[in-house]
């Protein structure tokens, strides 16, 4: 309480019991008073229990008082009447109270109502009336008294601070009196004396003056210092009662808590349905009392669901059933949910995610193991519920199935839903059952198809109805009068829906008996209803502040907070215009809150209150509330855009509410604001100061409100570092806004092609949440650019999903060479993305090196480790399943290309799959025509990815399985066998055997042997039911081996092809042939048939194609001539059942009309004939679309389009690396896809609706990348590759500046003369040596030489000498100059590795004779004289097979790796071993050495995906760090940039991977898309250049940023304070936070500013100091108001050396460098690869940058780009307390708005130059291949 000395202001009582008003009457007549003024404005109302006495409104007697609309003059009187009525009537009630307290008729609490002031009776609530040990916890009174009370009698601000008698002009005694008894005596009885504070001061003039009074400023400041403290402390108190209650901060229990509460406040609102609740009472006993049987458990487990219209109470009678539940069912525990209403039940996954958490804490599980993914999580969490038991059953209830996302296309997100639940567990869900959710009310029937399983909600009967008001009625202590009841009675029986029910009694609750209430007045409807209810709230709360509420509510995304509300009215000058009409004299610059509080409390029934984005949101409660504000409010699409608009501009951070005419803002009111939005910068502050003070009527408050992407949170506390929070709420709502508010323009600059708020909303959210925004965007406007960057974030989405910050890469990778002055915003984004992406992503690309977005490919999935053997998709197109020779099924979403399912129990290869036509089971199956084994045929749940049963009894064949189109059974041909015979046998006989092999039961053996002598084969057509996978039947019948199946669309028949040459009709009902067909002119297998939907033809292949009728078996038309014979490979019918396509071997496609037998088109992909491959001759599929396009696959790795009308090839889907398998084309009523699987190991899925949009094309060989070379001397690099072409690119640009294809054969290396003016290259297995002119690209000589074919050849570092091995392995050594053999020795054994030393060795590692002995294993060094290749040593110290070696530029050390899981390090000058590394446990795959700190290091990896990093400049090795985040081999190192920095790679993992070699940490991932090749490095430019499989060529550069991250001997920091206020930076950071509109020229203009700056940041391993550097580095750009400085420094490294390259001569294997050595491992083969198991990757999780609870203080700042996690640098535990030893000292926290930046020395200094010589690798040495 803050008191003064004035008591203020008096009401009149709004209401005075009937008892005391007659009293006031009796006094006030027996003293001769007036009460006329009583009796005319109190009017009796008898509907209140007890009657009372109620003030009528002023408007009845003086209507000018409150009419804005009538003259001033007549509202001047009215007021002034109605002041001189006030003071009349208040006289009255003040005499006859002192009268009645006097006589004690009355009690002084009685009498405080007639007398008391507002503030009197507002601390008599707060304070007065609590109990006083309650109060003193929570009370703070401050006193004020001026001292010369005497001397201010005729001051003019007399009034303001004291009551002021107006007749007689001074002081009045009677306030004052009261006032200090209030004061002086109520409340010192009540509080403690440190609950009060009291000041006093002297008056001066205009009262309160702290500008000319310093004690008036001392004592304001004290009053606001003790205010503070103590407020603070009074929170203080109550967390410490608190303690560390876990709850507290429990996202979980918050989550819990809310809904419980929800559910009581729901419960109270609930009568009636006695009926439907009787049901959900026998469900929910009978499943948690009785055990659920097998016979039972089908129909009697199911969800129960509760349907209904919108209102009819769906959410109340949950609520009741969790009531009974918990009342009647003590031992269950017991879930609810309203979903909707929290962030955690937006969606299904963030609902299961609450599910699994709050199911594991009951039953003991731990929360860690929570999957993210959905399809884990759906499993996972019906794993959980069978955690249920007798002792302790679960009960779930989920109301408002509907406030869930649905796809209407896809029911998977009603697939978490079980279809049966376990035992014990019982599940309640309610779902909206009306017009505008009739999708998912079918999606549910359809899961749920009994009747038994839905409790529909009726309307209320009539009697019910009207006793549920009587009871309201009750419970307000209020009535109606018999006609106002009739009239209620005869409105219920139009409608009597509960929501109709609750507006209907919010309406009559507000009737006095005196009021005369008409028929025509009451709704007939919920729609009347609502539009009454708008009508009361315009009139009691004005028609500006309701409508714009309601209208801020309805379009708000995801509701919206209260301070975002008050903002926005404050903000919208219809509502602030509105207001100044009724406080003309105030300058009010924002919405009080208690505006909104009055009403809230009026709509309080119809709004509810949810956590979204971390805080506590509002939105209407009802559906069709928001329709009636859309109808009534915004029909005009100007207004909806309006609204819209004023979302974004206070996001953004534009427009507090301007001034309006007659109101004029004081600098008080001004700073008043300023201290509200705390977080302007100081330029602005300035700038509007300076209009207040010179009097500018029109102030711009335009950016008065700056909403940060993150904001940055400083503890206070020492041990607790810096945190971030992102702004959910602007990241979530502005794109929305803007998008509907058609600001399509401001949507590209300032989020789609601005790089920061893409990475930042990245990392906030998730990639899926920024695709809806782009697809919103595309829903409302076309556009290009926005078209194509969303493409290609799709084309990223398991990269990105993965790992956000590859989002610079991948968009500079795909869109660089599109990023041109066609496309402006592009450009910016991709400037954007290179300025600022390289400072968490070090490896950028140069140029354009990943498939562009905009054609036809969507999605690339490279999930698959094994050969892809079978492809299929569901009949509703929405999911692909691929089975693969790694034993795995895997299922894919289509529409998102999310990996949803990895299926794993089969033991053998999955051959093929098969979907129900459900969309409900999997079967995926491993048998083929081999008969001896038993054959797995499992059966999955498709949505869950549950294993469900085997097929048992399939015993070998081709025949794929169908399964009936009614979903219930499954078919399949097979070969016959008694195994299968007994087993049928023992099923018919009742006995459960599904899960039990044949081969292990006696009695099958038994019976086995006593038919021994029966008939082996028999060719037999199984029949499986579904529902339990029992063996149904058998169709016998066939005499030769089942080909195909096939059925009819009404499942009445099956058609059975077969090597007996017939087809046979099968009745599926009885078992029996009822038809066999042949061919009429001649007899042949029949191999293929297909049946059209309409059940009248099947097409069938015998000798010939025919068309067949299925009413006679008749052939009605041949397709073929009768010399035409061609293996067909496949048969599809069109969708409309005209056409037939017909697939051959030959690389040929034929479609035929199959009601006229007519040839439509004939094509011949005569591309893939001529393929020198025998295996590319076959067309996998074909399928039309679009009308007239044919899709072929046929041949090589590229499908065709064509037009086969005229046989024309429109287009072509490049991309697959090898040749293509599978096909499936979607039918014209779907999306127009196509979906490829080849033998690359990928699928493709392929929008073909953009076939004719413009695609640049990727420059990139056809076939796999043999080696990389650079030139430095003419600045380009040259790539090979086994399409017998060389290119040659530039290697500043990456730009592609010539083609040379090679006659001779493909090419392994060239070898660069003459400063690179001409080129060496010797074709593999030719004896033949090309000279190219590199000038010209062309070849100017083709040389034989005298020597047999070469498979490689090897150059000297000097170019004298010419070393190369034959087909025969034979050695032979040339002279260079004149190409003159020198000598030749015939090794007889095959090299596994070759390395070139000092030009006067050869090093070999080869299977070679010596001493009598053969050597296999190739586990030593044979040392050759190079000139006379006489062997001169042998280096012996390995055990088993050396894998790899490499040699220190000095050739001084050779170090090589082996099986033996060693890693020798030689010294070449007395040929001895220098030192060994032992300290891995797997065998050496790869070895790169660089020096660090005048110090020899090696990095080694192993086909464990282990990395590690050691130094061995002494005789013992010494460990520096074990790298782990390799889940495969590695099979490819060096060193980069100065080797301060390591890359790894293995080539089946797709990714490189940088280390800090100082740090021994993971710096980033960089995602490849393909398998690598080879790879060279370029120190000079930091470049690195890698080679992939799928013919590209990527140009990687190494950001300068992170080469200058140096670090010094003694980790010494220094810091640099930076100005974030400069006058530059000031108009650059307005710019951006008014729009961003011109942050792309400010890119632009600072570039150079910023990489100066950037050079000098240390980079960090913490995510949140990332950030703040990354602030830093930007303040040019954005205004960082105050970062905290508390952290912990990490510095990063400089590098000062090169890296050592590996090449090979040979296209596979493990290849190394042309003069250290090279691999001949298999020259045809695979290099080996590990068969164990991976090494789990020991990244840690993120670290935590969501802190919604913390209670630290909070420093907004926009900031550019967001930190990458401790999950991508790869640290353990261990590693921070590496880095914990020698990071910095903590530095304090500052006050003022600073950023630090931090510098190191430019170069390391290196004493010993001669080390340094000696193991820098020569830059000729810097290529590295892998395969």
């Amino acid at each position: 309480a803050l008191l003064g000395q004035k008591y203020g202001y008096f009401p009149l009582p709004y209401q005075i019991t009937a008892f005391n008003f007659q009293l006031i009457r009796t006094v006030l007549l027996a003293n001769q008073k007036p009460i006329e003024l009583l009796d005319q404005w109190y009017k009796e109302d008898t509907n209140a229990v007890p009657p009372v006495y109620i003030l009528q409104p002023i408007s009845i007697h003086l209507a000018n008082y409150n009419n804005m609309e009538a003259k001033a003059e007549l509202r001047a009187e009215d007021e002034a009447t109605w002041s001189s009525i006030h003071q009349q009537i208040q006289q009255l009630l003040w005499f006859a109270a002192d009268e009645l307290i006097a006589t004690e008729k009355i009690s002084a609490n009685e009498g405080l109502k007639l007398k008391a002031s507002s503030i009197e009776q507002e601390i008599s609530c707060g304070i007065l009336d609590l109990d006083k040990a309650v109060v003193n916890d929570c009370s703070l009174c401050i006193f004020r008294t001026f001292a010369n009370v005497e001397s201010i009698s005729n001051d003019s601000a007399i009034m303001t601070y004291f009551d002021i008698d107006q007749e007689k002009q001074e002081i009045d005694e009677r306030a004052n009196r009261l006032l200090s008894q209030l004061r002086d005596h109520k409340l010192i009885e009540k509080l403690d004396g440190q609950q009060i504070e009291q000041f006093t001061i002297d008056w001066q003039a205009e009262g309160i003056n702290p500008h000319q009074c310093q004690s008036h400023y001392d004592y304001l400041q004290q009053c606001c210092m003790i205010f503070h403290k103590n407020v603070k402390g009074m929170i203080d108190k109550v967390m410490l009662k608190v303690g560390d209650n876990i709850f507290d901060s429990n996202p979980l229990y918050q989550e819990v808590l809310h809904h419980l509460h929800f559910c009581l406040k729901q419960n109270r609102s609930f009568y009636g349905r006695q009926q439907e609740l009787t049901t959900l009472q026998e469900y929910l006993q009978q499943t948690c009392s009785k055990p659920i049987t097998p016979s039972t458990h089908k129909h009697k487990n199911s969800p129960l669901v509760v349907l209904g219209p919108s209102g009819c109470g769906k959410t109340a009678f949950i609520a009741k059933g969790v009531e009974w539940a918990s009342k009647h069912l003590m031992t269950a525990d017991i879930i609810v949910r309203f979903l909707g209403h929290t962030i955690d039940s937006l969606s299904v996954v963030k609902t299961l995610t609450s599910l699994c958490q709050q199911i594991g804490q009951l039953y003991d599980q731990s929360l860690h193991d929570i999957p993210k993914h959905y399809s884990k999580l759906v499993i996972y969490f019906l794993r959980l519920l069978a955690l249920a038991n007798r002792r302790k059953p679960l009960i779930l209830f989920l109301d408002g199935l509907d406030e869930l996302p649905f796809n209407h296309k896809d029911d998977h997100h009603l697939s978490w839903l079980p279809k049966q639940l376990p035992p014990y567990v019982a599940m309640v869900i309610s779902i909206k059952d009306d017009r505008n959710h009739h999708d998912e009310v079918k999606a549910l029937k359809n899961a749920f198809p009994l009747d038994s399983c839905y409790i529909e909600l009726e309307p209320l009967a009539i009697d019910a109805a009207l006793q549920i008001i009587d009871d309201w009625l009750y419970l307000h202590s209020t009535t109606l009068t018999p006609q106002q009841r009739q009239l209620v009675s005869n409105t219920i029986l139009r409608c009597s829906l509960p929501l109709f029910i609750r507006l209907l009694f919010n309406q009559v609750v507000q009737w006095h008996s005196y009021q005369s209430i008409l028929q025509a007045e009451l709704p007939v409807d919920i729609s009347s209803a609502i539009h009454q209810l708008f009508d009361r709230m315009e009139d009691r709360h004005g028609q500006a502040l309701f409508s714009r509420t309601a209208c801020y509510m309805v379009c708000s995304r995801h509701g919206l907070t209260v301070n975002e509300l008050l903002d926005l009215l404050s903000c919208d000058t219809y509502v602030m215009e509105e207001i100044h009409r009724y406080q003309p004299t105030q300058a009010v610059l924002n919405i009080p809150i208690l505006i909104w509080l009055r009403l809230k409390y009026d709509l309080n029934d119809y709004i509810i209150e949810f956590q979204v984005d971390g805080l506590t949101a509002i939105r209407w409660y009802h559906q069709q509330i928001c329709d009636i504000v859309r109808q009534r409010y915004l029909q005009d699409d100007g207004l909806q855009r309006e609204i819209h608009s004023q979302y974004a501009n206070y996001y953004i951070g534009k427009g507090i509410v301007s001034s309006t005419k007659g109101s004029q803002y004081s600098i008080a009111d001004y700073h008043l604001q300023n201290q509200r939005f705390h977080h302007h910068n100081s330029s602005q502050r300035r700038s509007v100061d300076s209009n207040i003070q010179a009097g500018n009527d029109n102030i711009s408050h335009d950016n008065l409100q700056l909403q940060p992407m993150i904001y940055h949170i400083h503890s206070t506390m020492s041990t607790q570092r810096h945190k971030i929070r992102y702004n959910l709420r602007k990241l979530n709502e502005l794109p929305y806004h803007l998008i509907y508010s058609h600001r399509f323009d401001e949507v590209k600059e300032m989020l789609f092609c601005f790089y920061p708020w893409l990475i930042t909303k990245l990392q906030a959210v998730s990639l899926p949440v920024v695709l809806d925004d782009f697809e919103l965007f595309l829903s409302q406007m076309h556009d290009i650019e926005v078209k194509i960057i969303f493409d290609a974030l799709r084309l990223s989405y398991h990269t990105l999903d993965d790992d956000p910050f590859s989002l610079a890469a991948e968009l500079i990778g795909q869109l660089a060479t599109l990023a041109n002055d066609d496309y402006h915003y592009l450009q910016l984004l991709i400037e954007s993305a290179d300025e600022i992406g390289c400072q968490h992503s070090p490896l950028l690309p140069v140029t354009s090196c990943l498939f562009p977005p905009g054609g036809v490919l969507r999605y690339t999935l490279d999930d698959c480790k094994g050969e892809i053997l079978c492809l299929v998709a569901t009949s509703n197109y929405q999911y692909i399943i691929a089975g693969s020779s790694d034993y795995l099924v895997r299922i894919w979403n289509i529409s998102s290309g999310e990996l949803m399912h990895t299926l794993e129990k089969h033991t053998r290869a999955v051959c093929g799959a098969v979907v129900t036509h459900d969309c409900r089971i999997v079967l995926s199956y491993t048998y083929n025509s081999d008969i001896t084994h038993d054959h797995e045929i499992f059966a999955w749940n498709l949505q869950t990815g549950e294993y469900l049963y085997n097929l048992r009894g399939h015993s070998g064949g081709p025949c794929p399985i169908v399964t009936t189109y009614n979903s219930r059974y499954a078919l399949s041909g097979c070969h016959h066998n008694l195994k299968l015979q007994a087993w049928l046998e023992r099923s018919q006989s009742g006995q459960d055997i599904s899960n039990r092999l044949v081969d292990d039961d006696d009695e099958v053996m038994e019976y086995l042997f006593d038919h021994d002598d029966a008939e082996y084969y028999e060719f037999l057509i199984p029949i499986w039911n579904l529902d339990d996978g029992r063996l149904d039947q058998i169709l016998q019948g066939h005499t030769g081996e089942i080909l195909q199946i096939c059925m009819t669309t009404h499942d009445r028949y099956a058609l059975s092809c077969s090597r007996d040459q017939t087809t046979r009709i099968w009745e599926i009902q009885t078992g029996q042939c009822i038809r066999v067909i042949h061919e009429p002119k001649c007899h042949d297998y029949m191999f293929h048939l297909a049946i059209t939907q309409d059940n009248r033809f099947a097409i069938i292949q015998g000798h010939h194609l025919g068309v067949y009728s299925l009413d006679n078996g008749q052939q009605i038309y041949q397709l073929q001539e009768d010399n035409h014979y061609h293996p067909i490979t496949r048969l599809t019918i069109s969708n409309d059942d005209q056409y037939v396509i017909v697939c051959y071997e030959s690389n040929t496609v034929e479609i035929w009309n199959i009601m006229t037998g007519e040839l439509i088109c004939h094509f011949q992909d005569k591309a893939s004939s001529l393929s020198q491959s025998p295996d590319n001759d076959d067309v996998c599929g074909a399928d039309i679309t679009l009308g007239n396009h044919l899709v072929v696959a046929s041949g090589y790795n590229v499908p065709k389009i064509v037009d086969y009308e005229n046989g024309k090839i429109i287009s072509q889907l490049n991309g697959h690396a090898s040749k293509v398998k599978e096909l499936i084309v979607t039918p014209e009523s779907h999306e127009p896809l196509a979906i490829t699987a080849s033998d690359d190991r990928t699928i493709k899925i392929w929008n073909l609706s953009n076939l004719d949009v413009p695609k640049f094309e990727l420059p990139r060989h056809k076939k796999d990348i043999t080696f990389i070379t650079i030139c430095k001397e003419k600045n380009y690099y040259i790539s090979g590759s086994m399409d017998n072409t060389l290119k040659k690119w530039d290697l500043e640009t990456g730009q592609l500046l010539e083609t040379l294809t090679i006659s001779a054969g493909y090419l392994y290396s060239i070898h660069f003369m003459l400063h690179g003016q001409v080129g060496y290259c010797f074709p593999l297995d030719t004896a033949t040596r090309v000279k190219i002119d590199m000038a010209n690209f062309v070849v100017t000589e083709t040389h034989t030489l005298d020597s047999m074919a070469l498979i490689g050849a090897h150059v000297t570092t000097s170019g004298e000498y010419l070393v190369g091995i034959t087909i025969k392995n034979d050695i032979i050594t040339w002279e260079m100059k004149h190409f003159k053999q020198m000598a030749k020795f015939a090794l007889n054994a095959m090299i596994k590795h070759l390395a070139l030393v000092k030009s006067k060795y050869i090093l070999t590692v080869d299977n070679i004779e010596a001493e009598g002995k053969r050597y296999f294993d190739a586990k030593c060094i044979h040392v050759w004289d190079l000139k006379t290749l006489k062997l001169l040593d042998r280096l012996t110290g390995h055990t088993r097979t050396i894998t790899c070696m490499i040699k220190t530029r000095n050739e001084r050390y050779l170090l090589t790796g082996s099986n033996d899981t060693t890693v020798i390090v030689w010294d070449m000058e007395n040929r001895k071993i220098f030192s060994k590394m032992t300290a891995h446990r797997y065998s050496i795959k790869s070895i790169a050495v660089a020096t660090i700190d005048n110090k020899l290091i090696a990095a080694s990896g192993s086909d464990r995906g282990i990395v590690y990093l050691w130094d061995f400049h002494q005789s013992e090795c010494r460990v520096l760090f074990q790298l782990e985040g390799h889940k495969s081999s590695v099979e490819g190192l060096t060193f980069a940039l100065n080797d301060y920095y390591l890359i790894s790679m293995s080539t089946k993992e797709n990714i490189l991977k940088i280390w800090h070699t100082k740090r021994g940490y993971l710096i980033a991932n960089y995602y490849l898309h393909a398998n690598p090749t080879n790879f060279t490095e370029c120190a000079e430019k930091n470049v690195i250049i890698i080679g992939l499989e799928d013919g590209r060529v990527m140009r990687l550069k190494m950001s300068s940023e992170i080469q200058m991250n140096n670090v010094t001997g003694n980790n010494e920091i220094t810091d640099h304070s930076i100005a974030s206020d400069s006058e530059e930076s000031q108009k650059q950071a307005l710019s951006l936070e008014n729009g961003h509109s011109e942050v792309h020229a400010a890119v632009r203009r600072n570039s150079e500013e910023i990489k100066r700056r950037d050079s000098q940041i240390v980079r960090e391993i913490d995510t949140v100091e990332k950030m703040r550097r990354l602030s830093a580095q930007l303040s040019d750009l954005f205004i960082a108001e105050n970062v905290s400085d508390d952290h912990d420094d990490v510095l990063s490294t400089q590098m000062n050396g090169n890296n050592i390259r590996k090449d090979s001569l040979a296209p596979t294997g493990m290849r190394m460098s042309v003069d250290h050595g090279h691999d001949q491992k298999g020259f045809g083969v695979k290099a080996e690869i590990a068969k164990d198991s991976p090494v789990p990757n020991s990244d840690v999780n993120h670290a935590e940058a969501k802190d919604t609870n913390s209670t630290d203080d909070i420093v907004q700042a926009e900031t550019l780009t967001v930190p990458q996690t401790d999950n991508q640098n790869g640290l353990t535990k261990d590693d921070h307390e590496k880095i914990k030893n020698i990071e910095s000292t903590t530095q304090q926290v500052t006050t003022t708005p600073q950023i630090i930046e931090e510098s190191l020395p430019q170069q390391l200094p290196i004493e010993n130059k001669a080390l340094e010589e000696a193991v820098k690798p020569s830059d000729s040495a810097r290529n590295n291949n892998l395969h």
